[in-house]
């Protein structure tokens, strides 16, 4: 099979075009056409990152190749995996998804790519490898059935070296060449030797965690989107890709009944390498931060109309398009993984938290608020394995020990570690704050204790942020009494924790 050649200015109707894939087609972004005398499908690409294009891309999709798939591939195959590229690629790189859809050998490449942020990676590295080599993907792949490649790509990390481009770029770029080619059944891709010596991907950038001070200058100088954003990422522990999928539904159950921590229950089609399923929690000033958001949105203002929440609408919406989906009836979108990377940008700017252009990644960056949730729950004694759990991290699937311990026991443990981004207000009068002073000075950690009677009693069906309150204040009323009368009675001074 040869490579349909790309066709910009094409006008469809004149190919005898028949939309029989209106049902993968999306208007306000793509369609897709299909040309019952050649055979061949055709991807219209409508609409950018934020509005649509001032010239539409019509794109013939190339052909895969039978002898790499090992079957004859047909309409519907080779459609639902243009849509998937299109679906990956057009709202944020149109000229990445045209260059993928046009070439036979990138198109072997995406059957293969699971992750649409992979794909558009490797999309990216196979462009700039075309570019310098003066050579179209089929045309390399043509080359590489006669020559050697190792030589050709040798030379291109070279260059990328010689570009100051830093060691993990450079073996991103590896990775993505390597891909291409084992998808198109050139064997013996190798990372050439003096580069495999000497290529090193130890971190560059350290980002760090927040301190409570400085997320509550962020929340100062936030709105009320941004301050739901902030206040999941550090309390929930949310990747951003993963935020930016979650749906009322998710929250529903227990926002509706007034329950605190609510209960986040993440499918693993929206985690990151949808590895497995998880669960986490979100505290009450994220909570609060959360409702305040969707009260803000059903209310409406003077350019959006009043929404109505539905299981099915996104917990952070697209502000910008959300006026013109209610008008329509519509549920509005979501916000992208990019967005949310520059809404947090901005909050840290104007907080001035970080200042000026500076070489390289900053040391407070979106990560470091989900650095916040682990840093914090370590250091208040929850065990890793738990904190691991929440966030969603990659698990040995033998492994299911916290799994089978439910989701109330992880909520108990999640609300006796008491995670807050503001600090935690001294009780009436000071008393409390006074002796918990105290028998901390004597050695006795409430917060630790408390973590681990959740972990030896997980009897409760349900428990709120007010009941480990309750339980809090018992406690050290309780442990200073211990200790007054080991102090007065007994004669001691030892810690008493454990009795």
């Amino acid at each position: 099979m040869q490579t349909v050649k790309n066709l910009e200015n094409i006008n469809l109707p004149s190919l005898n075009l028949e939309k029989t894939l209106s049902l993968l087609s999306k208007p306000e972004a793509y369609h897709v056409y299909f040309d019952p005398a050649s055979n061949s499908l055709y991807i219209r690409l409508e609409k950018g990152l934020y509005a649509k294009l001032k010239n539409p891309i019509t794109v013939a999709v190339a052909p895969l190749k039978p002898k790499v798939l090992g079957f004859e591939p047909s309409i519907d195959f080779v459609a639902n995996l243009s849509v998937q590229v299109a679906e990956a690629l057009s709202h944020k790189s149109p000229s990445l998804a045209k260059f993928i859809l046009s070439h036979s050998a990138t198109m072997n490449m995406a059957v293969g790519v699971k992750s649409p942020r992979t794909l558009e990676t490797y999309a990216y590295w196979i462009m700039r490898y075309c570019k310098w080599s003066g050579l179209n993907p089929d045309e390399l792949i043509t080359d590489a059935e006669k020559n050697d490649v190792g030589s050709r790509i040798h030379w291109f990390l070279a260059y990328l070296r010689s570009q100051g481009l830093r060691d993990g770029s450079i073996i991103n770029a590896f990775k993505a060449i390597k891909c291409f080619y084992s998808s198109n059944f050139v064997e013996g891709v190798k990372m050439p030797l003096i580069f495999k010596k000497t290529l090193r991907r130890a971190p560059t950038y350290n980002d760090r965690p927040p301190t409570q001070e400085e997320l509550l200058k962020m929340l100062s100088v936030a709105d009320v989107r941004e301050k739901a954003i902030i206040t999941m990422l550090a309390l929930g522990g949310f990747r951003p890709s993963t935020l930016v999928r979650l749906k009322y539904r998710h929250v529903q159950e227990d926002l509706e009944r007034g329950i605190v921590p609510v209960h986040i229950h993440v499918e693993a089609s929206i985690t990151k390498g949808h590895y497995g399923d998880y669960d986490t929690f979100i505290g009450a000033e994220a909570v609060e931060a959360l409702k305040n958001y969707l009260d803000y949105r059903r209310a409406g203002d003077k350019y959006t109309p009043p929404e109505e929440i539905q299981p099915e609408s996104p917990l952070i919406r697209n502000e910008y398009l959300a006026a013109k989906y209610i008008r329509e009836g519509k549920i509005p979108p979501g916000i992208t993984t990019d967005r949310l990377y520059d809404i947090v940008h901005k909050v840290y700017r104007q907080a001035g938290l970080i200042k000026g252009r500076k070489p390289g990644r900053y040391e407070l960056r979106v990560h470091s608020l989900r650095k916040f949730f682990k840093t914090q729950l370590e250091a208040k004694g929850v065990k890793t394995i738990y904190v691991e759990y929440m966030m969603g991290h990659v698990r040995s699937p033998y492994d299911k020990t916290v799994e089978m311990k439910g989701v109330e026991f992880l909520r108990k443990i999640y609300a006796a570690a008491d995670l807050r981004i503001t600090p935690r207000p001294a009780p009436d009068d000071q008393f409390f704050a006074l002796l918990e002073d105290f028998i901390r000075s004597k050695g006795f950690d409430v917060d630790k204790e408390l973590l681990k009677k959740a972990i030896v009693k997980p009897h409760r069906t349900i428990v709120t942020s007010e009941e480990m309150e309750k339980e809090r204040r018992k406690l050290i009323r309780d442990t200073f009494i211990k200790l007054l009368k080991n102090e007065f009675f007994e004669g001691g001074d030892e810690y008493i924790g454990s009795k």
